[in-house]
């Protein structure tokens, strides 16, 4: 049944994706926007397909047989990204020849030496794919909106299912599994729990996969909420909308007891403050509303007799003890990342090409992945495949992005809280990135940093034409 249940998901991502090119220009956004965190609805093929790796081939198709959407590519903004895919490309091109071997009894054929470069440069022309037809998609400030509220609501709709797996593990009601490679496993083996104090409590997670990305579902949510117009419809609009919002991300990120959400939720939120900071957007009344809401959040906690704090803090010293006892700061994966560095610090500035980083983490830690493939995540894993080259590149074209989108959110154009949403959205992915995120977390900053970079540069010249005209007029 589960089964059936992952291969129905993916047909109506399939219906979706093809819906949307009938409809509005930017339901393709949109679609993709709303279905891709949804990992819970996967197959494996060999190699796992999840909605948005579906609707990256769906999009790389539908650029075959539509080619003129690929000349946007020549975006000056997306240009500086070429630099960036390009190095990608050719470096694993080369390291692929030099991948340690390794047998795995239960890797396919796809994860071994000869093909995973290839899979993993394919699976970049899907992303490409992915951004030329969301830039396409992204052609109005308005879509831009839209894709805010879109994402907001997706938020909204898996925090609260996120609830009710919470709700139904210790009620014994039906709820999915956690996906796994595309796998199917037992409800008993995913009721996912952890031990605070001594007792064993229940985790919330939800149709994004392990409750860590619940969490970071949540805390975006948190951001969306209180640093964004994206609240700003109909039934969410107002000091109602704004409780509810807060509330059900907060809960959710609480019953995730993911320390990694916990500790993502003060960063986003320094990042969101920082840049409505630097475009003149932060006043007191946003940051007293955000400390009311958490100290009226405290005050009820205590009223319900729930200590908060003491099992936050109970659990980050369980999880930061075993972690030290086991790998230090990192994962087994990043842990034997690092280790590699050492012995091959000249890897640490090249990378070692896209996917290449699991060989050597085999290699390395053996006992910990005999049999499957493992990678490092986060920032390890990113200068593991593209190496300090490869972030350098990167960092550097999202800067260059970024300063259009910095000027419009500076000016008194009416739509300068849009931009600064855009802005914001898109450098808090770039956190996630760093951390932990779906697949096509990239995909979507990429095409928002373009699109937004280009309409702001529009809308800038527009009423500075319109300034000039209006001087000369005088």
């Amino acid at each position: 049944m589960e089964s059936g249940i992952r291969t129905a998901g993916l047909l109506i991502t399939l219906f979706f994706a093809f819906y949307a090119f009938n409809k509005r220009k930017d339901m393709p956004a949109l679609v993709f926007v709303a279905l891709s965190p949804m990992t819970y609805f996967a197959q494996s093929f060999g190699l796992v397909l999840t909605p948005a790796k579906l609707l990256g081939l769906i999009f790389l198709g539908v650029l075959f047989f539509k080619p003129g959407l690929i000349k946007i590519s020549k975006n000056k903004y997306f240009s500086n990204f070429k630099y960036y895919y390009i190095y990608t490309i050719y470096l694993t091109i080369i390291m692929s020849l030099f991948w340690p071997e390794f047998n795995a009894s239960s890797q396919n054929f796809l994860y071994g030496n000869t093909m995973r470069g290839l899979v993993q440069i394919f699976q970049t022309f899907m992303g490409l794919a992915i951004i030329i037809v969301l830039m396409n998609s992204l052609t109005t400030i308005h879509s831009l909106f839209r894709v805010q509220v879109v994402m907001l609501l997706s938020m909204v709709s898996v925090s609260i299912y996120g609830l009710y797996v919470w709700f139904a593990q210790r009620s014994g009601l039906p709820f999915n599994p956690i996906t796994r490679q595309g796998g199917t496993a037992s409800k008993d083996y995913n009721a996912v729990q952890t031990i605070i104090d001594g007792v064993q409590v229940v985790r919330a997670y939800s149709i994004t996969g392990e409750p860590k990305l619940l969490a970071v579902n949540a805390c975006f949510g948190v951001i969306l909420t209180y640093f964004t117009r994206a609240h700003q419809i109909r039934f969410l609009k107002g000091i109602k909308g704004e409780i509810f919002l807060m509330v059900l991300f907060l809960v959710t990120l609480y019953l995730t007891f993911s320390t990694a959400g916990y500790i993502i939720l003060p960063i986003v939120i320094f990042v969101a403050i920082a840049v409505q900071f630097m475009v003149g957007q932060l006043n007191g009344d946003m940051i007293g509303r955000v400390l009311a809401f958490f100290v009226l959040m405290m005050i009820a906690a205590f009223l319900a007799d729930i200590d908060i704090i003491g099992k936050i803090v109970s659990l980050f010293e369980d999880r930061v003890e075993t972690r030290i006892n086991e790998s230090g700061i990192f994962t087994f994966a990043e842990a034997a990342m690092v280790n590699f560095w050492e012995d091959n610090p000249v890897y640490t500035i090249s990378g070692t090409g896209l996917g290449g980083s699991s060989f050597y983490v085999r290699v390395y830690n053996t006992g910990a992945y005999e049999g499957y493939t493992a990678a490092p995540r986060g920032i390890v894993g990113f200068i593991g495949d593209k190496g300090v080259i490869g972030l350098l590149l990167f960092l550097l074209a999202v800067y260059k992005s970024t300063i259009p989108l910095m000027i419009a959110s500076r000016s008194n154009s009416p739509n300068r809280a849009i931009f600064a949403g855009i802005l914001i959205i898109c450098l808090v992915n770039v956190v996630l990135m760093f951390t932990f995120s779906y697949w096509g977390s990239e995909w979507l900053t990429v095409a928002l940093l373009c699109s937004g970079a280009t309409l702001a540069e529009r809308e800038t010249h527009m009423r500075k034409v319109a300034a000039y005209q209006q001087a000369a007029h005088i």
